[in-house]
């Protein structure tokens, strides 16, 4: 579409012509950062920013986020700029950003804010400038573990926009934000405009997009959980025939600790994977066995089952993290294949404390 200039008293139209970043002498650093760091309502209303050639802690990847936001909800921002008229590989830079910071705390995310503004000498304090930004509300709003991409420039390629359009179906939450320089004599016009998604099918696209998942889910549940072991013992011969013997051995442990009435059981066959619970009795905590093809595995909740059994538990903690172990240290211990019997032993001693049947002078490894 063309933008045209109204010409006398109402005469005529006028064409202003099309430009481009690159006659214009208009480069990505410093010009269009400027002025879309000063200005960012240009990208979209209500956007924060947070960082400027954002890098964290990424070391030896050279590599930086121009722009670094917070939307309107709290969620991350993460915003390429482009000066070109394909804007080549973007996306591919901007999933990678994504991903990294998809793990920054609160604290990290005033960090680089406080820098930022340091840089600049902007006043204000970055933590009472977020939460000004957060309307009042709690920093726990903050969204990092998905972050929308923003891609920013003067043009797109039919390859990107298609590759955008299908990331957008399979989960991903990225918009295309066109800059077309215009020249009018001696006045310099940027029109800004959404492409993708297009404007007015976002809620159409959030619509498909959740029945696309519910479709997916739906189709990939696994049955419901049943007590007992058998479901999982059923399965280990659908595991590679390498793991069949260790899956053995871990059903076998199961099935001692259910015998002596030290947990229960329950199995669930899935369409990827089979998994067996087993669970302090009495309890609403348990560890899980998983028989994926790839190779077998059990996860507990450190934090749980450190409340649950402390003694052996920090026993258990020691044998994996000799060097640094700590009984308060929250989040999901992972045992990947192959699972020692030692590992097994003192996960037996975790099952006896957590149902109050380790010895009074059990000690735990120092």
């Amino acid at each position: 579409m063309a933008i045209y200039k109204m010409v006398g008293d109402k005469e005529r139209l006028d064409p202003i012509h099309e430009t481009s970043f690159v006659q214009e002498r208009i480069m990505e650093d410093p010009d269009l950062r400027y002025i879309l760091r000063s200005q960012p309502e240009v990208i979209e209303e209500g956007l924060f920013v947070l960082s400027e050639e954002f890098s964290g802690h990424w070391r030896g990847s050279g590599r930086s986020i121009d722009l670094l936001g917070l939307d309107s909800n709290g969620r991350l921002v993460v915003i390429e700029l482009k000066r070109t008229s394909t804007a080549d590989h973007a996306e591919l830079q901007a999933i990678r950003y994504a991903a990294m910071v998809s793990v920054l705390t609160s604290e990290d995310i005033v960090e680089a804010h406080r820098a930022y503004i340091n840089k600049w000498r902007i006043e204000g304090d970055a933590e009472e400038r977020i939460q000004a930004h957060l309307f009042g509300t709690s920093f726990d709003d903050i969204y990092t573990e998905s972050p929308r991409i923003v891609l920013v420039s003067e043009g797109f390629s039919k390859e990107l926009t298609t590759s955008v359009l299908w990331l957008n179906e399979n989960g991903l939450d990225i918009s295309c934000i066109q800059l077309q320089p215009y020249r009018n004599e001696r006045e310099l016009l940027i029109e800004s405009s959404q492409i993708v998604p297009v404007p007015g099918t976002e809620d159409l696209l959030v619509q498909a997009q959740e029945k696309r998942t519910e479709t997916r889910e739906h189709r990939s549940a696994p049955s419901k959980p049943v007590s007992g072991g058998e479901v999982f013992e059923e399965h280990i011969q659908d595991a590679r025939q390498e793991f069949q013997q260790e899956l053995k051995t871990l059903y076998n442990w199961a099935v001692g600790l259910e015998y002596s009435e030290l947990a229960t059981l329950v199995s669930n066959a899935g369409k990827s994977c089979t998994t067996l619970g087993v669970i302090v009795s009495g309890k609403a905590s348990r560890l899980t066995i998983w028989n994926v093809r790839s190779s077998p595995y059990i996860t507990l909740d450190r934090n749980v089952f450190g409340e649950l059994a402390p003694n052996a538990f920090y026993s258990f903690d020691r044998l994996l993290n000799p060097e640094n172990s700590s009984q308060t240290e929250r989040g999901n211990v992972t045992l990947r294949s192959p699972i020692s019997e030692e590992a097994l032993a003192v996960l037996t001693q975790v099952y006896l404390e957590a149902n109050g049947r380790l010895g009074d002078d059990y000690q735990a490894e120092s």
